[in-house]
């Protein structure tokens, strides 16, 4: 069973699982659009399920059976203002229903999704002496390590990470308490096709479609950008480890980015001429990821450069189907159009460019 299965994370992880001859049911929240599981809708059991309703997540679970449940549905995750209330009523108590529903079946593991963002503002800790090079610095190839561990005190900053680290204090709970067998993933800053618009690298790549400005800080702040179908794979081997029972594992490259490094990459195509409009603000937040990489044998199987690639020629091709589509309902009234047929004109050569660039390869350092 996957909760959240229509999402971003959680439609690549449902993918994953039917590819792999998974019978799978996917708990759909009531109304919620299918597009991004439309392709294996005939192969899955596609069940709606409010996590609030207790009795009808019970009935659910009591009906599924399932061996293994993935728990990625949450509200919050590209919203920071959430309401409070609403974060703790679907994360926590959501969260809560899925367990005890649980002790009704043999399931024989629950993955929770946590976040990277539950560690706030808490700096990484120092490198450890054996690891570090001279003044406590980073080497290279350090092996995932000298980022946000696992063993830090949780500093939460906004409603969805407090009801991320609330959960994920249950879960261990229950864990400990009731034997539940429970692994607790905090993806790292994950990207990929899919992602909500609102997140960083659509907006970035979306701006540069459109040659806009793009209104952003000064991009010191660092981040883990791992791949989705790299973090898909953390998620499945999660799930199959006994060592990993009981465990909270980060599922993050370990590799530190700066976000202008981010911006840079997508704005030096050749048909972008959207500036970055800069101030300033500092904030760390990348993964310690050795725990995967011992527990898991799991590591980022491809590098930022080609996977980036691949997400702006999705991006650019649903992009341009949106912008098709628009352009044909326009074009059929004559009441409406002129303007924005001329704006269409305007950037259909740049984004044919763009297409053509990406396939020769412009983000290869």
């Amino acid at each position: 069973m996957v909760t959240g299965a229509t999402g971003f994370i959680g439609s690549h992880l449902a993918e994953r699982l039917v590819a792999e001859g998974a019978e799978v049911t996917l708990a759909v929240e009531p109304g919620a659009s299918q597009a991004n599981v439309a392709n294996i809708l005939d192969k899955v059991s596609a069940r709606e399920v409010d996590l609030r309703d207790g009795q009808r997540v019970r009935q659910l679970v009591r009906e599924c059976q399932p061996s293994k449940v993935y728990h990625l549905a949450a509200v919050g995750v590209t919203e920071p203002d959430v309401d409070p209330s609403l974060a703790v009523q679907v994360n926590v108590i959501g969260t809560l229903n899925l367990l005890e529903a649980l002790s009704e079946t043999d399931c024989d593991c629950f993955v929770n999704t946590g976040t990277c963002y539950e560690y706030g503002h808490t700096p990484p800790p120092p490198v450890p002496p054996n690891l570090g090079g001279p003044g406590g610095t980073v080497p290279p190839n350090l092996g995932g390590a000298g980022g946000q561990r696992e063993d830090q005190m949780v500093d939460p900053i906004n409603a969805y990470a407090a009801s991320k680290s609330a959960a994920w204090l249950f879960c261990h709970m229950y864990h400990r308490t009731h034997g539940y067998p429970i692994v607790t993933v905090r993806p790292f800053t994950v990207y990929g096709p899919r992602q909500s618009t609102q997140a960083l690298i659509p907006q970035v790549i979306l701006s540069a479609l459109r040659g806009e400005d793009f209104e952003m800080t000064g991009g010191e702040q660092t981040r883990d950008f791992t791949y989705v179908d790299d973090v898909v794979e953390g998620y499945v081997r999660a799930s199959l480890s006994e060592k990993a029972i009981g465990q909270t594992i980060n599922l993050g490259t370990g590799e530190e980015r700066a976000n202008q490094q981010i911006n840079k990459s997508v704005n030096r195509l050749p048909c972008s001429s959207a500036p970055l409009l800069l101030c300033s603000l500092m904030w760390r937040l990348y993964a310690d990821s050795r725990k995967a990489r011992e527990l898991l044998g799991w590591q980022p199987q491809v590098g930022l450069e080609d996977e980036l690639r691949k997400t702006i020629a999705w991006y650019t091709e649903q992009f341009k189907a949106q912008s098709s589509k628009s352009k044909v309902s326009r074009s059929q009234s004559t009441s409406r159009g002129g303007s924005h047929a001329a704006e269409m004109r305007a950037w259909e050569p740049a984004l044919l460019h763009h297409c053509d660039v990406l396939k020769a390869g412009a983000f290869d350092d």
